[in-house]
């Protein structure tokens, strides 16, 4: 599977691509109430690029927030950890997005590809 830093939603439902149908509704349904349905193209540019960043040059515990005032939502990220992981750097980060009055907050484990990118792991 490949799956590039893109946004978080779209990588879940790969992830989840081998379930039924009837199962996949289920295991996605919270979905419906995530900030992330509201974002702009923008917004995800502007949360990918601040993730990469954080990814690429931010010590654990640094942080790193985006905002855009055009569409008003906003989102912070924070690298918890970095481990190293079958000989590839992983980092753990915290992802924390609102759009509207809509919040959450979401934990993954990033481990950068050999192109230089970040995939999500398993």
């Amino acid at each position: 599977m490949q799956c590039r830093f893109l946004r978080p939603t779209i990588a879940l439902c790969v992830l989840f691509g081998g379930i039924s149908q009837p199962a996949q509704a289920l295991e996605l349904r919270w979905l419906q109430y995530s900030p992330v349905r509201y974002f702009t193209d923008k917004d995800w540019d502007m949360m990918k690029e601040t993730a990469r960043q954080l990814l690429n040059s931010g010590k654990d515990g640094d942080s790193a927030t985006w905002e855009n005032p055009e569409s008003g939502n906003q989102g912070s990220l924070k690298a918890l950890s970095t481990i190293e992981k079958g000989g590839t750097t992983c980092r753990e980060a915290e992802i924390a997005n609102q759009a509207g009055k809509r919040s959450g907050t979401s934990r993954f484990t990033f481990c950068r590809q050999t192109d230089g990118t970040w995939k999500i792991s398993r």
